[in-house]
């Protein structure tokens, strides 16, 4: 009988806490809890005592993804299971193995290269190396691969591990329905003859899978003749510094079958060859400098280029563009209506009008169009939105029948005035909130709450307590909030606290979080980053313990579960 024995008998909703808490920590906030302790200490207490089923928990939600980590050592290869639940909180064993649902991978290319990574996986799996519930198998190379490629050379029986590999992971899984590969590109240089070597292998790696994500930091010189066969790509990432023709090349090879675009740091060479003229051609621009200049609002936006009928990516899901839309036409938007699900962009003025002169987003164009995410470039757009109000119901109108909403009113002053609140309370459909720069009073997040009955989500700055209303006092603020305002907000969950150069966690910062769990019946936690979360959860479980909140302490007790989260686990 182990130390944590009692652990295996909670019920679902706590191991759900449990995972959530262990899922968003970091190595050393994993040993921390092996350890004893102050975070291990606040998930155990309050856990001991409760009761059953947890075996039966743990297998139907705990194991549905295997991690397994290869990575090449001087003296052989080293193999890393990392499942679900840690072997050093709850004990697992590998006879649960075969109710995994997914594999996850990662590893360096030199592993599967050398053939070490197909001959370890039979060893390392279930019994006999299957994975009957399987369907989807994803891998990643770390970072190592190319550096070992630069020490080391490149094996000669390469193409053949590589095949051998990826046969292995189909072993693994009869029943899997798809291989994926993530690919990270970094910016380590190599002679020339590895380069073009180390290219050759991931061509032939991408030709051995079902679909591949591609993350490119480059420059890595895929020629045209590698790229010739490369037909799976569903993602494409851009993350471009310099040169960017090779990976240009790659994203035309695979227009067909992209599936998620995010354009990143995207500098005036790196438009070349994106888009297709009126006649279906790849064109490259002369006045790339000028095009670049525009595209971000510091020339005139008539400038931009436009080409009728170009239709370069017909089955994108997802559309990202971490700067203004670059393109003076709807490019981008055509042929994809029917499959477009995500769309992410920063508003400007030529963003707008182009959006409203092409009638982008009217009403049933894209059925399936679910997640928009908007950021203002700057300030308010003159001549179209005078308020932040104005701006939030333009960004609700692009979908007004989607599900998920993420708003991003992020413009410089960062201020929302009392009116600018009570103006948004008839955009009831937007779900996920953000302001980032904005630093709201507890009962400005009360209507906001009150007022958006399918928030789940609000992302601000650290909040205000005051004004406290006449003739309440601090102590009477839980039953005061109680009865003015319980229940409300049944979806909303997380608080995500954005840390500013003024952001200091204080008692009335706690009290906010607090009278906000009282109020709403989903309130689950407040999120902070790293540096303030310890200081906060001190606060906050020394101010549960006070003698006017034992009352409470059945509700607030989450809060000190999922406080240890990371915020990044709720963007």
């Amino acid at each position: 009988m182990t130390a944590l024995s009692p652990l295996q008998i909670l019920p679902a909703h706590i191991v759900r806490i449990i995972v959530d808490h262990v899922s968003g920590s970091s190595r050393h906030e994993l040993d921390g809890l092996e350890k004893g302790t102050y975070g291990y200490q606040k998930l155990q207490v309050p856990l001991l005592h409760v009761c059953r089923n947890f075996r039966a928990v743990v297998s139907n939600n705990f194991c549905s993804i295997c991690r397994i980590s290869l990575s090449t050592l001087p003296n052989g290869i080293r193999v890393k299971w990392n499942t679900w639940p840690p072997h050093h909180l709850l004990h697992p064993d590998t006879s649960m193995f075969h109710l995994a649902k997914k594999i996850d991978l990662s590893l360096d290319m030199w592993s599967v290269c050398t053939g070490n990574a197909a001959a370890v996986l039979p060893r390392s799996v279930y019994k006999d190396g299957t994975f009957p519930k399987v369907r989807l198998i994803r891998f990643q190379f770390d970072p190592l691969a190319e550096r070992l490629v630069e020490s080391m050379g490149v094996p000669k029986a390469a193409s053949a591990n590589i095949r051998a590999f990826v046969q292995r992971l189909r072993q693994m899984a009869p029943g899997n329905k798809e291989v994926m590969v993530v690919v990270k590109l970094g910016r380590v240089s190599m002679p020339q003859h590895l380069q073009q070597h180390f290219c050759d292998l991931l061509i032939q790696l991408y030709q051995s899978v079902d679909s591949i994500v591609h993350q490119y930091n480059g420059p890595v010189a895929f020629s045209e003749s590698q790229l010739a066969s490369v037909s799976n790509l569903t993602f494409l990432n851009y993350f471009i510094r310099g040169d960017s023709k090779y990976f240009l090349t790659l994203a035309r090879k695979s227009a067909s079958t992209l599936r998620l675009l995010s354009m990143k740091s995207l500098l005036d060479t790196d438009l070349t060859g994106l888009i297709r003229d009126e006649n279906g051609n790849y064109v490259r621009y002369p006045f790339l400098k000028t095009l670049w200049q525009a595209a971000w609002g510091k020339a005139d936006a008539s400038r931009l280029p436009v080409f009728p009928g170009a239709v370069p990516f017909p089955s994108l899901t997802s559309l990202s563009f971490k700067g203004s839309y670059p393109f003076g036409d709807d490019t981008f938007f055509r042929g994809n209506a029917a499959t477009l699900m995500s769309f992410d962009i920063k508003l400007d003025c030529s963003v707008v009008d182009l959006l409203r002169r092409y009638a982008v987003f009217v009403p049933g164009r894209h059925p399936r169009l679910q997640d928009v995410k908007l950021e203002l470039a700057g300030d308010l757009v003159p001549g179209y939105f005078s308020t932040t109000a104005d701006y939030m119901a333009y960004a609700l109108s692009i979908a007004p029948r989607a599900p998920v909403r993420i708003i991003d009113v992020s413009d410089s002053t960062g201020i929302i005035g009392e009116p600018e609140i009570m103006r948004i309370s008839d955009l009831s459909s937007i779900q996920i909130l953000t302001m980032p720069r904005t630093r709201l009073r507890l009962w400005q997040v009360v209507v906001l709450v009150k007022s958006l009955p399918l928030l789940t989500d609000l992302h601000s700055g650290y909040p205000k307590l005051e004004p406290i209303p006449a003739g309440v006092s601090k102590a009477d603020l839980p039953q005061y909030a109680i009865s003015e305002f319980a229940p409300m907000g049944k979806r909303f969950r997380c608080w995500l606290l954005v840390e500013g150069e003024d952001s200091v966690v204080s008692k009335e910062t706690v009290l906010c979080v607090i009278l906000l769990a009282l109020v709403c019946p989903s309130f689950d936690y407040a999120a902070l980053g790293k540096i303030r979360r310890e200081e906060f959860m001190r606060l906050l479980s020394e101010t549960i313990a006070k003698d006017e909140y034992k009352q409470f302490a059945p509700r607030l007790q989450r809060l000190l579960f999922y406080g240890w989260k990371d915020p990044q686990a709720s963007l």
